[in-house]
């Protein structure tokens, strides 16, 4: 049994939606207008929403923007329109704004409660993800993390030691400078893991909310080239990118797809050879995906390893032999991050021939 919260101006109309639901099993709250409907939310939680689109004093798409600014567990809340047929184009608007699903008028009693069910089924199945998404999180950083984090550690404690235990006249500039360097690059190294770590957490438990808005791609991948650029001219790597005409502003959340975009480059630089290539492309496939691909020259993984990348933390070679050192957290954190936003993440692979990641969009986000 489930909470919906039935927002509708029209008295007999939401009579009729409350009385169907119950009939179906479920509990029912009831508003008339979107900021009683607002005030219902806060108060209750209910499970979903069904909302009337054209109301009076604050209509469905506002209330709808009001639901997606609360807290993540009323932002996240399903939330469906009821919606006259002349009313399309509101309605396709109010999925671009984040409205789940609509149903139109007059209701259909059957498909009401089938569309409810449908809807609250995959909250469940979502909500399961997530709690196995977090178990696997919790055991890996049991696991592994201990690992990541004395390597590091060790290294900027052993480091520091040397420096004060002896004179820095006596051990020299050079000495000195090279200690020094040890000891930043892995402070460095020890921040990154700390905050990838701390950025899966929050979105794979629904802390972070995306807030979505029109973003010019070229400025956010030049950008992101920028900052690897050092790490890359080390290697003597190339990273350039390449945006079709039709990606060139897309509607979606920028620090998202920043973030996502970020850690697959920085794993195609990480496991690139010297002299290699790793190259950024965003256009919109033949079946009018919208993407954004990135492509290394690097060692690549085998079919077996490509299979299992979707696992947290996963490295082909695990343990501390392996040749890379970190969590292999890298792409789950950009998995996360694109599935928050509603598309998903491919890899392809071929042992010393490179890897291919690519993000695929929701259609929703290309601005005509």
């Amino acid at each position: 049994m489930a909470l919906i919260l039935v927002v509708e101006d029209e008295a007999d109309i939401r009579d009729d939606i409350e009385d169907t639901l119950k009939f179906g099993g479920h509990q029912t709250v009831s508003a008339a207008n979107g900021r009683q409907g607002l005030e219902r939310v806060i108060d209750s939680h209910p499970d979903l929403i069904l909302s009337d689109i054209n109301m009076p004093e604050m209509d469905g798409g506002q209330f709808l923007e009001a639901v997606r600014a609360q807290a993540s567990e009323i932002a996240n809340t399903p939330f469906v329109f009821l919606s006259a047929y002349a009313e399309r184009e509101a309605v396709i608007e109010g999925k671009k704004r984040g409205a789940d699903d609509y149903i139109t008028k007059p209701i259909d009693h059957e498909l009401l409660i089938e569309t409810v069910n449908a809807r609250l089924r995959q909250v469940r199945r979502l909500d399961q993800q997530k709690r196995e998404e977090l178990d696997a999180l919790r055991r890996a950083v049991l696991e592994t993390f201990p690992h990541e984090l004395r390597t590091p550690l060790n290294s900027i404690i052993g480091f520091a030691e040397l420096l004060a235990g002896e004179p820095t006249a006596q051990l020299g500039q050079a000495t000195v400078r090279n200690y020094s360097r040890h000891i930043l690059e892995s402070g460095r190294r020890l921040h990154d893991l700390v905050e990838k770590v701390l950025d899966l957490v929050a979105v794979t438990s629904g802390r972070l909310v995306p807030k979505e808005r029109e973003v010019e791609l070229e400025p956010l991948l030049r950008s992101i080239v920028e900052l690897q650029a050092t790490v890359a001219a080390r290697s003597g790597l190339v990273v350039g990118f390449q945006i079709s005409p039709r990606m060139a502003r897309i509607r979606t959340d920028e620090v998202f797809l920043r973030r996502a975009v970020g850690e697959l480059v920085s794993n195609g630089i990480k496991f690139s050879d010297t002299d290699g290539r790793v190259s950024i492309a965003a256009d919109i496939d033949a079946g009018g995906v919208p993407f954004i691909s990135v492509s290394d020259t690097g060692v690549g993984m085998s079919e077996e390893a490509t299979r299992r990348l979707g696992s947290l933390f996963f490295q082909e070679n695990s343990g501390l032999s392996r040749r890379h050192e970190g969590l292999g957290i890298g792409l789950s954190v950009a998995r996360a991050f694109i599935e928050t936003l509603g598309g998903r993440v491919e890899v392809q692979s071929v042992v010393r021939a490179g890897t291919t990641a690519r993000i695929l969009l929701s259609p929703d986000c290309l601005i005509a």
